[in-house]
């Protein structure tokens, strides 16, 4: 993904402000995409339109022909409805992927501000435990 760093084992920190990564990456491929859902719908219009001429009597073209037109208008209309779904697709997970950094912040900074509290006494030691954070969530 552009603008992140990834290593075997990061840490809880770096993971997390990568995160801030991951919609920019899906909405740079559904941008990159974008074009193709257009094309696709340019060459099923011309085909459909093809498909037309040849159904129109007006052409001497053999019935296999004017079958075969039609049967390639059905599938660059089908590739058509199928490339905008994947778009569809695409903005959904860039949506649910731009909501990821804010659940982090939610879940782990907070908790890693009660953690880094000063401990006065046992009940905050306790409070700090990993073990107790995590009944806490």
């Amino acid at each position: 993904m552009a603008g992140t760093t990834s290593t075997e084992t990061p840490s809880l920190q770096r993971w997390g402000r990568n995160l801030r990564g991951v919609e920019p990456a899906v909405e740079q491929v559904r941008k990159q995409h974008a074009g193709v859902v257009a094309n696709d719908d340019a060459v099923a219009r011309a085909i459909e339109t093809m498909a037309a001429q040849a159904n129109n009597g007006d052409l001497p073209v053999s019935k296999a022909l004017a079958a075969e037109m039609a049967a390639l208008a059905v599938a660059a209309r089908k590739i058509h409805a199928e490339e905008e779904a994947l778009q569809t697709r695409r903005r959904n997970l860039a949506a649910r992927a731009g909501a990821v950094p804010t659940m982090y912040a939610r879940e782990h900074e907070t908790d890693e501000d009660r953690l880094n509290q000063p401990r006065n006494s046992r009940r905050a030691e306790r409070q700090a435990d990993v073990t107790t954070a995590e009944k806490d969530t």
